[in-house]
């Protein structure tokens, strides 16, 4: 089995959990800033479940990145709209696909010296 089979499962996840939030991040009551943390609090977590172990290829590090492109702005895959367009538009850097590199990483030192997790 590869590690396709659980992430396209867990990027869906993530995306009901966006999804039933909706009303919270599209209305204006909330800062920027605020809909950010809520996003990081809520809906990567569901993501991030068992990204350790994951085996990215090319095709599923752009489908990670355009959940998250997409959750950030909500803009639909056919739209003519660079990566790099979106991130200025909300202000930031890509974070999920550098954070789940970063993880497999402490996991694997983890496991090379023989720490117990």
């Amino acid at each position: 089995g590869t590690t396709e089979e659980k992430i396209r499962p867990r990027i869906g996840q993530a995306g009901v959990t966006f999804t039933k939030m909706r009303n919270l991040f599209n209305g204006q009551e909330l800062s920027i800033e605020l809909r950010l943390r809520m996003w990081r609090c809520f809906v990567l977590p569901v993501l991030y479940y068992g990204c350790e172990t994951w085996t990215l290829n090319a095709s599923l590090e752009k489908r990670i990145e355009a959940f998250e492109m997409y959750a950030h702005c909500r803009i639909s895959l056919t739209q003519k709209v660079t990566n790099i367009e979106v991130l200025n538009r909300v202000g930031k850097q890509v974070e999920v696909l550098h954070s789940i590199k970063e993880r497999t990483l402490c996991y694997l030192r983890n496991v090379l010296r023989g720490d117990r997790i």
